[in-house]
């Protein structure tokens, strides 16, 4: 064997090493990048730009992406393209964040990046405003405390404006990603209030009938001679099980000192009076 052909074939091999360790580390990078994206996504959706501005300086990632995109085996690398348009689609909300980073540092900020950080906080608020309402309602709900539950909807009422304001700067700007998220995020922030505030409305309407049932007062009366069944006295009237009275109530159950109401299919237990009193 001749030591040309030894040397061809050393050179061979040792150009296909080269070529499988390029390959692999494109690969790694590509790798690397995608994680670092999403990373970088999640911290630009919270609105700090500082922290963005911070970590795409820590990791040097404009450049790695350029250097990536510039490089002359990605064909062989990525034959369909796939890779390569991903890559540019990151590229493409990078720039994006910059120009948010630098309005945000800017003094006089009224940038689209202040305004995405203004949402963003007001999202963040308003989530916080939410579970606060949410336990207003339930306990206005079980103590039936008409007050309590006035209160939720006053808290309602005052958040609602601000986040329909955020909404259509959204609308205006739909070719800006991360605005026009916010805005839809914004949007199901007020379907929320106002299947809550639906909500609560229900339970006030409740409490006002019942107050009406409560003021006419309950008597119960079983002839156990005749096996007729318990009645109920609301008022002047006298209703039996499955009788429905003006208010919207239904007689579910008549029992010995109690009688029992449905709406809406919730149920609430009322003391018959025995002489006048309760």
């Amino acid at each position: 064997m001749s030591k040309n052909f030894v040397f061809a074939v050393v050179t061979i091999l040792t150009l296909s090493c080269i070529h499988c360790e390029t390959l692999l580390d494109i690969n790694q990078e590509y790798s690397n990048l995608e994680k670092e994206y999403y990373l970088l996504r999640d911290i630009a959706m919270t609105g700090d730009w500082l922290v963005v501005d911070k970590r795409l300086k820590e990791m040097d990632y404009k450049q790695r992406i350029e250097k990536w995109l510039s490089l002359d085996c990605l064909a062989k690398f990525d034959p369909q393209d796939d890779k390569r348009k991903q890559v540019e689609k990151w590229l493409s909300d990078l720039n994006i964040w910059l120009k948010y980073i630098e309005e945000y540092k800017n003094p006089c900020c009224e940038g689209l990046g202040c305004i995405t950080t203004k949402i963003t906080e007001m999202l963040n608020r308003s989530s916080r405003t939410n579970r606060k309402i949410e336990k207003l309602f339930y306990k206005g709900r079980k103590t039936s405390n008409e007050y309590i539950l006035k209160d939720a909807i006053s808290n309602i009422d005052m958040s609602i404006p601000d986040l329909q304001k955020f909404i259509e700067v959204a609308e205006q700007n739909k070719k800006y990603p991360l605005l026009h998220k916010l805005g839809k995020q914004a949007k199901r922030q007020v379907k929320k209030y106002l299947s809550l505030r639906k909500k609560i409305k229900v339970e006030l309407e409740i409490i006002d009938r019942l107050k009406e049932i409560q003021f006419n007062g309950v008597i119960c009366i079983s002839d156990p001679k005749k096996k007729q069944q318990n009645v109920v006295f609301i008022g002047n009237n006298i209703f039996r099980v499955n009788d429905k009275l003006k208010s919207g109530f239904t007689v579910k159950e008549v029992r010995n000192g109690e009688v029992v109401l449905e709406y809406k299919r919730r149920y609430f237990v009322l003391c018959k009076k025995r002489n006048g009193r309760k």
